[in-house]
């Protein structure tokens, strides 16, 4: 449409669009066919024509119109035209004068192109035959040095090899069948390869039975030069791990196969009326059991021996260098793989163990009940390996660039390969089992001295069957450290399980702890359970002191560990008992304000206290009924000694609190401070034993006669004596219008007592006197008096320094 309206003038465009027949040839989808058709159908063919022939008229107006404005524009195009045919006159004319000039170049050069062709294809030919001609004359020179040189034997098989590498090289590349000298000579090469290969093999064979380095570097050489120096390697390889098959095969089947023929036969012996199918004759499991060690101690030599020529024929390969090229063979084998063969044929050595070790049947069950030796024969095999291990760990490479690239950083590191882990991987099955038949022979002796439903303890007597059992399971496993170990959690497990059963046992009630009269059915009990603890305990620190000294720490530390929950239980089935004996004596003690300590007679005779009498009695006759039938006497000493401390800080607490105290009320109570050391001789080996609390017990009998100045000055204080007892005992000294705190507070001795054991800050207890103290003051002030008692100063001097030392 809109090219239309762009050639149509605005006129002739009008009349178009106005007519209702010209309209239709505007229109883009107009088409002549359909409109002819419709034509002559439905309109008089006259008419529409006439009006078709103005139409023409119209547009050759309108056509004589667009001249006559635009004659310039057609006249400069017919101009253009008649240039440009001018243009393409001279151009045609050039072209065929270069088409001219190119068939005479043609004619002169192709001539000498055919024949310098005709000469390069004959020169050619010439080098060709002068390369063949070459190649045969290096060919017959060879073959005859190599004539020489087979003749030569093993001496000269790295020169024949070197030869036939040559022979191999002038074939490569080019094709020599059909030449006569080629040909003839062609089966003796073959038969010369064959035989330098034989030759090298049994050279390398004969090198790594022997351990020889000479021979094996020769023999590595004639591979080398005749360019499969990767092949005696790989071959070395499969041929160890299909030699080690076979023997692991011959120790272990056989075995299996003879006590099944020996089962087979007594089966059948064994068969008749009255007789059991399948009774094993007593000597088979001897024989079977003498016959499988004997294989197994061939199969670890035979596994020595075979890897001990791997490592020398790797260390051969490391060391060796190609004279001509300077090439390490190591380097040379690894040049397109990491893969070390000695790893590849140890994994697969320890898995072929590893499947005929755990077949089921007698093997499996045999060697599970003897892991230990089987172990030890292992460990062994490892011992031998050890100084190897180097050869094993990393691959060829490595280790041959590890003289040049000592320090270099390697990233990306693989984990080192643990060739002792992997053999004794090969053993985890049996291992497991073994460890597990052992916690069965260690549980089954305890399961026995405590049946289901029985309340009585084992006799010590009865006790060395457990003992026994941990000794023979801890000797046999100390081939190895890591067995000891698992062998040692196995008897932690025992002891615990033996301290659980005792503790079943134990009596709880209240009778158990009573220390009134003698020693109950229950405490009986309790004590014998004890002394079988103490013997268990005894037993096995025995066992661990008769042990080697090389057995493993940590195993040594597992067992002790366990024989803590021994120590545990001993102690929490005498502490009720040690805590009723605290609460008895405590309660006798504070009978000590029931005495008179009042007198300042001189003549007055100065006797023993009516309650320390009564706690020497009480003591003595405790340790004697409850604590005499322990067997371990250290352990008694143990448990008494926290009663003896006790019983000191009590004493000297109460004795602090003591008023009034009179002269002689001195004297007495520094004869209790003598009876009582004499009192607490059962409690101790010594008395030195009681440590700080002996101690403050002879310090503060000392202060008794001393002033008060005397005190506030002592050595003692903050040492072994604290502010707060020297404050609670000058408050006793002082007249009864300074109160003591238990007095202030209106409690008993009893309750301050306990509070004291509540509070053991000593900044609390300073408190609590600085709170009596001040009441005293108050008092004072209340009444409207003067003058304080004379140990207010000191007191005031002592709290102020106490305050001061406890807050540091």
């Amino acid at each position: 449409m809109e090219e239309d309206e762009e050639s149509l003038g605005l006129e002739g465009l009008q009349l178009f669009k106005a007519s209702e027949v010209l309209s239709e040839f505007l229109d883009d989808s107009f088409n002549v066919q359909s409109y002819t058709t419709n034509v002559i159908q439905n309109t008089n063919i006259t008419h529409r024509l006439a009006e078709l022939d103005d139409g023409i008229c119209i547009l050759d107006k309108e056509l004589q119109t667009q001249i006559a404005k635009r004659h310039g524009d057609l006249l400069a195009q017919a101009t253009g035209i008649e240039s440009l045919e001018g243009v393409l006159t001279m151009m045609q004319s050039r072209i065929v004068s270069i088409q001219s000039a190119v068939d005479r170049i043609r004619s002169k050069v192709g001539e000498p192109y055919k024949k310098i062709q005709a000469r390069t294809t004959q020169l050619g030919r010439l080098q060709s035959t002068c390369d063949i001609l070459r190649r045969m004359i290096r060919l017959q020179r060879i073959s005859k040095r190599l004539k020489t040189q087979l003749h030569g034997g093993l001496k000269e098989i790295t020169k024949s090899a070197q030869s036939l590498r040559e022979l191999e090289h002038l074939s490569q590349g080019i094709d020599l069948h059909g030449i006569e000298v080629f040909d003839e000579n062609q089966i003796f090469f073959h038969r010369a390869k064959e035989e330098v290969h034989m030759q090298a093999d049994r050279l390398l064979d004969q090198g790594l039975r022997s351990q020889n380095q000479t021979h094996t570097a020769t023999a590595l050489q004639a591979f080398y030069n005749l360019g499969c120096l990767r092949m005696p390697v790989d071959k070395a390889e499969k041929d160890t791990v299909k030699h080690m098959k076979s023997c692991i095969k011959n120790a272990l089947d056989n075995s299996t196969a003879m006590i099944s023929q020996i089962g087979v036969n007594t089966s059948a012996s064994n068969k008749g009326p009255g007789k059991i199918s399948g009774f094993h004759q007593p000597g088979a499991s001897v024989m079977f059991r003498n016959n499988l060690w004997n294989g197994l101690e061939i199969l670890v030599d035979q596994i020595s021996t075979s890897f001990l020529q791997l490592f020398h024929l790797q260390r051969v390969l490391l060391k060796k260098r190609d004279p001509v090229s300077h090439v390490i063979f190591a380097d040379e084998i690894t040049k397109n793989t990491d893969k070390n063969f000695i790893q590849t044929a140890w994994v697969e050595t320890c898995e072929n163990l590893q499947s005929h070790l755990n077949d089921s049947g007698v093997l499996k069950s045999t060697l599970e009940s003897e892991y230990p030796k089987l172990l030890r024969l292992f460990l062994e095999l490892w011992n031998k390996m050890k100084p190897h291990e180097h050869l094993i760990k990393t691959n060829e490479k490595k280790l041959a660039s590890s003289f040049a690239e000592n320090h270099e950083k390697i990233e990306n590191k693989k984990p080192e390969f643990d060739a002792r882990r992997i053999l004794m991987t090969s053993l985890s099955r049996l291992e497991t089992a073994f460890l597990q038949k052992s916690v069965s022979r260690l549980f089954d002796p305890i399961n026995l001295l405590f049946p289901s439903g029985g309340r009585t303890p084992p006799s010590s007597g009865e006790l060395e069957t457990v003992l026994k059992t941990i000794n023979n399971e801890l000797n046999i496993s100390t081939v190895d450290a890591s067995l000891t170990i698992s062998v040692a959690r196995n008897i932690g497990k025992t002891i615990q399980l033996f301290v659980a059963k005792c503790e079943q046992l134990l009596a709880t009630q209240g009778d158990a702890s009573q220390v009134i009269g003698p020693p109950t059915s229950a405490q009986v009990k309790n004590v014998q359970i004890v002394n079988v603890l103490t013997t268990l305990q005894t037993g096995v620190n025995k066992i661990l002191v008769s042990l080697p000294e090389d057995l493993p720490p940590q195993a040594n530390m597992i067992i002790q560990n366990s024989c803590d929950h021994i120590a545990t239980l001993m102690m929490n089935s005498v502490q009720p008992l040690i805590d009723s004996a605290a609460d008895s004596a405590e309660a006798i003690t504070l009978t000590m304000h029931d005495e008179d300590f009042s007198s300042n007679k001189s003549d007055e005779k100065v006797i023993s206290s009516l309650y320390m009498r009564e706690l020497r009695d009480f003591l003595s006759r405790v340790v004697k009924d409850h604590f005499s039938s322990f067997i371990s006497k250290d352990f008694v000493m143990i448990v008494l000694l926290p009663l003896g401390h006790r019983c000191i800080k009590l004493f000297v607490r109460h004795a602090s609190l003591v008023r009034p105290l009179g002269e002689v009320g001195k004297l007495k109570l520094s004869a209790d401070f003598s009876q009582l050391e004499h009192t607490l001789s059962p409690l101790c080996c010594r008395l030195t034993d009681f440590g700080s609390d002996y101690r403050l017990l002879r310090s503060f009998k000392s202060l008794l006669f001393q002033s008060d100045e005397a005190i506030a000055q002592s050595t003692t204080l903050g040492e072994v004596i604290s502010y707060s007892l020297a404050i609670q005992t000058l408050i006793s000294r002082s007249p009864k219008q300074l109160r003591s705190p238990h007095q202030v507070m209106e409690w008993s001795v009893a309750k301050y007592s306990r509070w004291m054991d509540d509070h053991w800050s000593e900044h609390e207890r300073l408190n609590m006197l600085r709170g009596a103290i001040e009441n005293y003051v108050n008092c004072i002030r209340s009444k409207q008096e003067n003058s304080f008692v004379s140990t207010y100063p000191v007191l005031l001097k002592l709290l102020q320094k106490g305050i001061e030392m406890s807050s540091q």
